[in-house]
């Protein structure tokens, strides 16, 4: 598995121990819409990299708060 993909999937299972009520679809969605890419508005498109940033920036906040 790509070092990637990795950290990709171990943000989206901390994220799930902050959010319980929060779907899995939620999260992609929203990451998604929030994606600074060429094409942010379609979940088939994103790349990992760029979904890996969204979910950063929400683990930044929550950090915060």
């Amino acid at each position: 598995m790509e070092p990637v993909r990795r950290e990709l999937l171990d943000a989206l299972a901390k994220l799930s121990e902050l959010y319980p009520q929060v779907r899995l679809g939620q999260f992609i969605a929203n990451f998604t819409s929030s994606s600074e890419g060429p094409y942010r508005d379609s979940v088939y498109d994103i790349e990992d990299e760029e979904l890996l940033e969204s979910v950063r920036r929400i683990l930044q906040h929550a950090a915060r708060d």
